[in-house]
This record gives C-alpha cells, sequence and structure tokens, in this order.
C-alpha cells in the first residue's frame, strides 16, 4: 500500500517518467512510459554506454580513475546498438532523459542480474548512479535494526550448493526444514532429491510440498492463522517495523492435530533452561517481550480511560496496530567505492543448436510456486497472458512465424538439462530472441490443485553460474524450441487444453478503455 501511494505521488504533476528496460515484459514494463526490449544479457552494455554518454555531457564530474574514463571512452555506441538490440537514437533518448530528471533512480532487476554477468551489470547500474548524483539522494542507507537477528534473510543458490555439499560431504548427519522446498525449487543437476535421502530429514510442514513428501519424519505444524510470530519485512516504509502476526482462530484440528512451530521450539529450550518454563506457550512469550519493548516502541499506545492499566492499554493497541516501530539510531552515511577499472562484459555468445534464451519468471500470484496450492490464485488471470490454471511458453510473434508456431500449440523446450512440452501463448512483449515460462507450476505434490500441473522451468536449467559471486545465473540457459502438435481448443478445462480468460489483445472497437495520445494530453495540461 506504501509504495502504491508513493507511485501515485511520482505520477503526479510535475509528473516522474518511468522507462522499464528488460528483455520480457512485467506488470511494471506494461505500466512504463517507455519501454526498451534489450537483448538477454546485454543489461550491462546499455548500462554502460549510458555512463559512457553522459559523462561527455557533465560539466562536472565525480572523481574518476583514468583507466576506467578510458574504459568508457573506448566504447563504441554503434557496437552498443548491436549487442543490446535497442536503437542508438533511444540510448540517447535514455541519457538524455536522465540528464533532464534529476534526483533520478536507476535499478537493477532480477533478469539484469541473472546472467553469468550479473555482478557487472549491478556494478555498472551502481556507476550510472554514482554519476547521476543520486547517492544521498534517491539512494539513502538502511539503519541497522534493533534486532539485526530478525532482518529479513533471503537465501541464495549458491547457499544451496554449498547445503547439497554438505550433505554430500557428511557434514550434516540431520537436516530440519520449514517453509522451504528445496526439491522442488533445485534445478535437476543439484540433484537433490536425491541428496536428502542421504540423511536423516526432519520436515516441519504445514502443506505435503514435494520437500516434506520425501522426509523421514514429518510434523505438521499450525497456519498463520493459527500461530503467533513476529517479522521484520524485507520492504518496509520506515526502517526498524516489526510486525506481529496474531492467532486469529483457534486450530482446525485442536491439540491432537498440527502443532505450533513456537510451541515446540520453546518446549526444547525448557528442557534445557529453567527460566524459560515462566512461560505456558509461545503466544505468551511473545506478549510479554513486546510489553518489555515498551521504553523503546515509537508513540507507544497509552491509558484513556479510568481503570485501565498500562499494560492493558499497550496490549490492547500493539496487537490492534499489528506492528511497532522502534527507536533507532541514524543510519550511516553511504560511501561510495569506484573501482578503478571495469570491464564491459560481451554479451553472451549466439549458440546456432540452443538459439534462445530461458527467462524463467516469477508469476504475479503463483510467485515461485508456494502459493500453487491455493485455487484462488491458480484462478487468478496472468496479468499479460490472461492464462490460468497452466504453464505457458511466452514467445515473440516474429520468432513464432519462424518456428510455425501459433498460440494454443505444444512446444517442446529443450536444454543441455533435460525437455519440456509446454503450450505456446504469442506475446509481442518479449525480445525475439527469449522464449519465458513463468514459475509456479509443475509441482509433483503438494495437493490436489498443484500436482501435476503445468511445467517447472527450473528443472531443465543449465549449471551456469555468475562469474564474480558464484550465484546461479537464472537466466543464462539456452534452449531451442519445437513444435510438438497443433492447437486444440483453447478456451475449455477439458484435455488439458489451455485456458484463456480472453483470447484477444484488442477491444474490438468497443472502447472499454478510453485512452488519448501523449500530444492531447499534455494540450489538456497546459489548458488547465
Amino acid at each position: 500500500v506504501h509504495f502504491a501511494r508513493a507511485y501515485a505521488l511520482f505520477r503526479n504533476a510535475p509528473r516522474g517518467t518511468l522507462v522499464q528496460v528488460e528483455p520480457k515484459m512485467t506488470l511494471t514494463g506494461a505500466n512504463a512510459d517507455r519501454w526498451l526490449a534489450v537483448r538477454p544479457g546485454s543489461e550491462a552494455m546499455l548500462a554502460m554506454a549510458l555512463v559512457s554518454i553522459i559523462v561527455n555531457e557533465l560539466d562536472t564530474l565525480p572523481d574518476l580513475s583514468n583507466p576506467l574514463m578510458q574504459t568508457l571512452a573506448d566504447i563504441d555506441l554503434v557496437q552498443a546498438t548491436r549487442d543490446t538490440g535497442v536503437d542508438s537514437r533511444k540510448i540517447h533518448k535514455l541519457a538524455q532523459l536522465l540528464l533532464s530528471k534529476s534526483p533520478s533512480l536507476v535499478l537493477s532487476g532480477a533478469s539484469a542480474e541473472g546472467g553469468e554477468n550479473g555482478y557487472e551489470t549491478a556494478l555498472a547500474v551502481n556507476l550510472l548512479n554514482h554519476i547521476l548524483g543520486n547517492v544521498g539522494k534517491t539512494i539513502r542507507p538502511r539503519a541497522v535494526g534493533t534486532f539485526p537477528q530478525l532482518a529479513p534473510r533471503v537465501g541464495s543458490w549458491k547457499e544451496l550448493a554449498e547445503f547439497r555439499d554438505g550433505i554430500t560431504s557428511k557434514r550434516f548427519d540431520t537436516v530440519v526444514t520449514y517453509d522451504t522446498n528445496p526439491v522442488y525449487q533445485a534445478p535437476q543437476f543439484m540433484k537433490m532429491e536425491e541428496t536428502l535421502q542421504n540423511t536423516f530429514h526432519l520436515a516441519f510442514a504445514q502443506f505435503p510440498d514435494e520437500t516434506a513428501m520425501r522426509a523421514d519424519v514429518v510434523i505438521p505444524v499450525h497456519s498463520y492463522l493459527e500461530d503467533w510470530n513476529t517479522s521484520i519485512p524485507a520492504y518496509t516504509p520506515v526502517d526498524d517495523q516489526l510486525n506481529l502476526q496474531q492467532a486469529v482462530m483457534s486450530p482446525v484440528f485442536g491439540d491432537k492435530g498440527s502443532q505450533s512451530l513456537g510451541n515446540i521450539l520453546l518446549a526444547l529450550i525448557q528442557r534445557q533452561d529453567e527460566n524459560f518454563k515462566r512461560w505456558n506457550d509461545y503466544g505468551e512469550y511473545i506478549r510479554e517481550a513486546i510489553w518489555n519493548l515498551r521504553s523503546r516502541v515509537v508513540n507507544p499506545p497509552k491509558p484513556h480511560n479510568a481503570g485501565q492499566t498500562e499494560q492493558e492499554v499497550y496490549n490492547q493497541g500493539v496487537l490492534s496496530r499489528g506492528l511497532i516501530r522502534l527507536n533507532m539510531a541514524p543510519a550511516a552515511a553511504i560511501t561510495v567505492n569506484v573501482p578503478n577499472t571495469m570491464t564491459v562484459p560481451a554479451t553472451p555468445p549466439q549458440d546456432p543448436k540452443y538459439p534462445y534464451q530461458l527467462l524463467p519468471t516469477a508469476r504475479l500470484g503463483l510467485l515461485d510456486g508456494r502459493h500453487a496450492n491455493l485455487p484462488w490464485l491458480q484462478e487468478l488471470p496472468d496479468q499479460l497472458t490472461e492464462v490460468v490454471w497452466d504453464s505457458w511458453l511466452e514467445i515473440h510473434p516474429k520468432t513464432a512465424e519462424k518456428l510455425q508456431l501459433k498460440t494454443g500449440d505444444m512446444a517442446k523446450v529443450s536444454s543441455t538439462q533435460g525437455s519440456l512440452e509446454v503450450k505456446v501463448v504469442v506475446f509481442p512483449g518479449i525480445h525475439p530472441e527469449a522464449v519465458a515460462i513463468p514459475l509456479g507450476q509443475g509441482h509433483t505434490q503438494y495437493g490436489r490443485y498443484a500436482k501435476g500441473r503445468g511445467v517447472n522451468p527450473l528443472r531443465i536449467l543449465e549449471p551456469r553460474f555468475d562469474r564474480k559471486t558464484g550465484e546461479l545465473a537464472l537466466f543464462a540457459t539456452r534452449v531451442s524450441v519445437a513444435k510438438v502438435t497443433d492447437r486444440g481448443p483453447i478456451v475449455t478445462l477439458a484435455h488439458g487444453d489451455l485456458v484463456l480468460e480472453s483470447n484477444t489483445s484488442t477491444q474490438a472497437g468497443r472502447k472499454l478503455v478510453k485512452t488519448v495520445t501523449a500530444r492531447q494530453f499534455n494540450r489538456n495540461e497546459e489548458e488547465t
């Protein structure tokens, strides 16, 4: 909600301009003022080309080393156009836009950082922000929270590989999993399913997903509606916001069914430390911990009515808010360390046998597959292609014509690691040298609404890694595409046919959505 409001302010007059550069259109790209389809893996080249143009336009330059300045001077914009697939006029226009709109903000996302040169891409984007003077304006530091141990942390593919290697080398004799599904999410080459069979595996699980169903022992735990917890969100409008998760219903299966994970952990600690026995359950522990934090809470609830104690009012107020904000020290200033030298990474080479780049993109709703067991999210149409209850292959019209494919056809997508068969959706919002399969489907377990539905593109990813960080290059796999069968019906659920909410991208002259040209919009603004 906060970010939606901030975006609305960004669009108010004098409005900001949003430009999205990506190989496959996202919902953000669909709402952008300008959308540029870039060749997958060439984002770093585009960023460095922009830096080169802007450096020549600025009167005052930040302190850059001579070798770095020479690298920027050597960038050939003709070559950049050839490598990125973005017209040189559009590159110059984008550079001028960044210069005229100050302060600006340049972000690198998953597809930009998902190649073998992802580190260099992020570095080039940071350099672009530095020379534009965005550091300290639109790029501000985040303060260290009161509870750094509760800070949101996202695991990496590199850590998953290290976890696998730890099992293989017998460093772990017991594995405990909770709210994670590596058997489903790990690519085939990581052999995660086979690896977990070599150790004792205990799974705390809310649902029978692929990882839980292969565990030696499964302990069912409460859902978030039945349990108490705390969390610090990955993205918050303010620093040090602690969210409170409250049990809003009694456990469906009573005391003999699923258990509270917090209660299980508290009981284990109570066996080791007598001091923890004063709490009867995890919810009681959380409420007391929140009460003990009252002196550090911003604007804590205070009594207004006679007869209410401070603790009663505080607990009621905090629980009704669902969160607390903690006082904290100001964030430290950002220190900019510009490297003396930078290389302009080459665009990934073409492979005639596997001519297309696979883009396994997260889908709003199912995300990475964790929500595929919810039928109302399966029924939610994809915001751009309008497909429901299935996987699909997004392919550019020119590429589809070349391969003699049309929407609804079955195609075989092959990499060096395997192949998938999936229905085609011809979609103009993707680069002709890329194909995309959304994440979220292809489960072999996870309940009747997820099991056996669609395909999982993560299974055919190649073992390609970022050359600097060692992270899995999620968007670097090369694939071939071949037609398997012609399309059948595409509007019914029968026989596994592709289901589209609306098999058209036009309004058929019905004027369902009012449109206005940019020239008319500008004239209306001047008149008002």
